[in-house]
């Protein structure tokens, strides 16, 4: 079962974040990127993404500021699914045998209730980063 955490103080302007019914929240997605000790760079290259070792408040909090300050975004609510990326500056973990500078969060669950996002660490060479940074 994911664990899913609800948000408060969100800025009323994130439909990520916030419905006009129900606040979005954050899953842990099953832990599927989340950081594990004794993972490496290399295990993410036929693997899932990877965050580094932090603490479950700093990768959530990495996943909601990628939301409120994505550098690219698509999607809409009203299509189910939106997507966010951000550049965070240094590795935050690995994908695909890379180092990941880049948060991706997808939020996605419906158009009211029941949304949830979650995110993991993404390299600029993926696939799902070249396209949303297409002009």
């Amino acid at each position: 079962m994911l664990a899913v955490m609800p948000l408060t103080s969100v800025s009323p302007d994130q439909q990520c974040l916030l419905s006009s019914r129900a606040p979005c929240s954050w899953s842990t997605h099953a832990f599927k990127h989340a950081p594990a000790r004794g993972v490496r760079r290399e295990d993410t290259r036929h693997g899932p993404a990877r965050y580094a070792i932090m603490s479950q408040d700093e990768w959530q909090t990495l996943e909601m500021e990628a939301v409120r300050r994505a550098s690219h975004r698509r999607g809409t609510v009203q299509a189910g699914k939106t997507e966010y990326l951000r550049d965070v500056g240094s590795p935050i973990g690995w994908d695909e045998g890379c180092d990941a500078n880049l948060c991706y969060v997808e939020c996605s669950g419906g158009t009211v209730a029941g949304r949830a996002f979650h995110g993991r660490p993404m390299h600029e060479g993926n696939r799902i980063a070249q396209e949303m940074q297409e002009p």
